[in-house]
Order: C-alpha cells, then sequence, then structure tokens
C-alpha cells in the first residue's frame, strides 16, 4: 500500500505545477483529483511521516509559485489515504512546455544526453535541496506584502547567503534604501510626508527580495550541479 494526500487550491495553477515537474510535485488521478504520491517501502511508513513531508512541500511549492508565476496556488492538504495504485499510475506524459530531453551528437562520436527543466521545476529542486534556500523561499507567502515578513526575509538570507553587496547581488544603496525603509515601516513609527516620499514602495521592497533570491538560486544551482 501507498500514500495519497489529496490538495486543494486554485486548479489552473496546480495544473501548470504538475506539468511542470510532473515527477516531483501534483499528480492527477483518474478521479481529476490532485494529490501528492508517497511510496510506502521508502521513509514515508506512517501518516504522520507522509502528513510532515506533504506540510513542507506544500510551503516550498507555494513559494516557488509566487517567484516564478507571480501568483500563490493556495495548495491545502485536505486528507491522507493508502491506495493500491503506483506511481506510474499518476505521472504526466510530458512535462508543461517540453518534448522531454533531447541528445546531442559529438564529434568525438559520443552522443550526450540533455536534460530539460522547467524554472519552476529546477527552483523547486535547488530549493529541496539546501535548507536554508528552501526554509527562506518557504517563508514568501508570509513574507510577502508585510515590511515585517520583507525584514525577516531579508534576515534569513544574509544569514545564510552573506552581504548580498559583496557578492555583487546589488549596490550598497539599494540595500541601505530597503533596510532603512524597512526599519521604519515595520517599527510601526508614523513618518512625514516628506520622509515617505523616499521610502521604498512595497512592490519595490518585493522585487529587490526577488532579485536576491534569484542570484542566490543561481549561486546554489551552480555549487549543487542541478
Amino acid at each position: 500500500m501507498n500514500w495519497l494526500v489529496y490538495l486543494s487550491g486554485d486548479d489552473h495553477l496546480m495544473d501548470i505545477i504538475s506539468r511542470s515537474a510532473p515527477e516531483l510535485l501534483i499528480c492527477r488521478g483518474s478521479d481529476g483529483r490532485y494529490a501528492f504520491f508517497y511510496d510506502s517501502s521508502g521513509d514515508f511508513s506512517t501518516a504522520e511521516d507522509v502528513s510532515s513531508d506533504a506540510g513542507n512541500k506544500i510551503k516550498l511549492i507555494r513559494g516557488v509559485s509566487m517567484l516564478i508565476f507571480n501568483d500563490d496556488p493556495k495548495i491545502k492538504a485536505e486528507d491522507v489515504s493508502l491506495t493500491r495504485q503506483k506511481r506510474k499510475d499518476f505521472l504526466n506524459e510530458v512535462p508543461f512546455g517540453e518534448e522531454g530531453n533531447f541528445i546531442i551528437s559529438c564529434e568525438d562520436g559520443d552522443d550526450e544526453e540533455i536534460q530539460i527543466r522547467s524554472p519552476f521545476e529546477y527552483v523547486f529542486l535547488v530549493a529541496a535541496a539546501d535548507s536554508d534556500l528552501g526554509e527562506a523561499i518557504s517563508e514568501i507567502p508570509r513574507a510577502f506584502g508585510t515590511w515585517d515578513g520583507f525584514l525577516k526575509l531579508y534576515r534569513m538570507i544574509e544569514s545564510s547567503a552573506g552581504n548580498p553587496v559583496a557578492k555583487g547581488w546589488c549596490s550598497d544603496d539599494e540595500l541601505g534604501w530597503f533596510l532603512y525603509s524597512a526599519g521604519r515601516l515595520s517599527s510601526g513609527e508614523s513618518c512625514d510626508g516628506n520622509e515617505s516620499a523616499v521610502l521604498m514602495y512595497l512592490s519595490e521592497a518585493e522585487s529587490f527580495l526577488t532579485i536576491l533570491l534569484q542570484e542566490w538560486i543561481k549561486e546554489k544551482k551552480r555549487e549543487l550541479d542541478i
């Protein structure tokens, strides 16, 4: 017996996500419901193990979706059920917008297979492989939209990845502007009209943090060779 964690959320986004990374993320059964599939012969022998992993995966999927699609699928786990079905019964045949891997013929006669990954899949894989990056991306649904959340997310990035200015991810002026704005606006202090005119908008802060996360993802992708 294997496990299924049935899901609810935005059907359109879940369909895109499931076809963007069919072997890793969401599958859809013959009943049309979306679910995570877990092989009970592996590390998931109990419903508690499955529920815990599904909860972490949902947080990461939501964060990656907000980075890649600028939208939140609002996925929730509905129930955990045993099934006699196998993983192959749920896999989609062709990933979204792709035709699968392809072969490059080399001059030395050794053909090389190139694996195509969707942007969603490779970001998910990188984030899943690095716990600090994964934790930061999982924080996005709670962080985006509030200055307290933005400041917390920045501290997570800085603590793990290092100073973004030193890495060339942003300028000193950009970082100073963000930190000054976040410090003033997250504290709840009132600002006069002149000061408000020089503070970041929430949308500008979101764009700033998105760039830092994208640079961090690229750095980890190179390190992990994903």
